[in-house]
């Protein structure tokens, strides 16, 4: 019994011992510039440490660990995306996962941990970019969504908006509307008075098909950019597709009556006039609009249309 002990004993140093060296090996090589080596000894390391009834690495070494794996599997990627060839996102996977774990642990290599990290969020976000602009839509959704979940990750506390507002986009056009819908609901949380969350949330909604979805997005993006252009005409189109315009003709005239002095509001009511063929009261909202704003192009437009178009059913019954 006791040389069973004995034996088992000795195993678990070694293996212990053995898992050390292969940190030690793995960091060796990279810092000689083998980045092949350095892979092969840390991936036996991986494989030592993963496996059961291995004794744990001590809390420095196993810093070392984490971070040289990240930064082995690191410069494997970075090599492939510099070059020629079809870059391995598994390998900045591996990469970001082995830095996240080493900051969450709080390691002695967090500080340079971080430092990585953000270098991996960068190329993940520039591969949201490239894939952008290939029209690959899914794949760049999914890289602006690995760069969010860095940056928002615990320890480095970033609100992400920037790739937040590139993934509701790039999901919207990889048509993942869900997800759109998503993204775009924590963008208008973070921030409710930018009018550009709202419209993609009000559109993501709109493509969905969740009519009740719509309906609040726009109700709430009213309430909080009330004198946003877009979003008004949003709630016109709204209740243009549903047939409603009573309740069209109500909610514009509750926010002319809110605001009497905003030359936007008169001139969406006299589009919406304009739309629901009743001419004459669209011209008594374009003629409010250019004595509340006499540069205002568009209203000017719509009722010289309107002049125009009489004049020539005028001429047409006059012939």
């Amino acid at each position: 019994m006791k040389n069973i002990l004995y034996f088992l004993l000795i195993s678990f140093c070694l293996n212990a011992f053995a898992q050390k060296q292969d940190v030690v090996s793995a960091i060796m090589d990279f810092k000689d510039n083998d980045v092949v080596s350095a892979k092969k000894a840390i991936d036996n390391a991986t494989f030592k440490i993963e496996s059961q009834n291995n004794k744990p690495l001590k809390p420095k070494r196993m810093s070392d660990y984490h971070h040289y794996k990240g930064q082995i599997y690191l410069a494997l990627f970075e090599k492939m995306w510099f070059s020629d060839e079809i870059a391995d996102f598994a390998l900045l996977e591996i990469a970001s996962t082995s830095f996240l774990n080493d900051v969450s642990n709080s390691g002695a290599n967090a500080k340079d941990s971080k430092i990585k990290l953000n270098r991996c969020a960068k190329l993940y976000q520039d591969a949201g970019y490239k894939k952008y602009e290939t029209k690959e839509y899914a794949s760049s959704a999914d890289k602006f969504s690995k760069a969010i979940t860095i940056n928002t990750s615990p320890h480095i506390n970033m609100v992400d908006t920037l790739n937040m507002f590139y993934a509701s986009i790039t999901s919207f056009l990889a048509e993942d509307y869900e997800q759109a819908v998503s993204w775009s609901t924590k963008l208008v949380e973070i921030n409710p008075l930018d009018a550009r969350y709202h419209m993609r949330l009000i559109e993501s909604y709109e493509e969905y098909g969740d009519l009740d979805g719509q309906l609040t997005a726009i109700k709430n993006a009213r309430t909080s950019v009330p004198m946003s252009k877009d979003i008004i005409l949003k709630e016109v189109n709204y209740y243009i597709s549903v047939g409603n315009n009573e309740l069209l003709l109500e909610s514009l005239d509750n926010a002319v009556n809110s605001d009497p002095e905003n030359p936007v509001l008169h001139f969406v009511l006299g589009s919406t006039y304009s739309g629901l063929g009743d001419f004459d009261k669209a011209k008594m909202s374009y003629k409010k609009t250019l004595s509340l704003d006499p540069n205002y192009v568009d209203a000017c437009n719509n009722l010289a249309a309107i002049f125009l178009d009489e004049a020539n059913l005028f001429i047409e019954k006059k012939n």
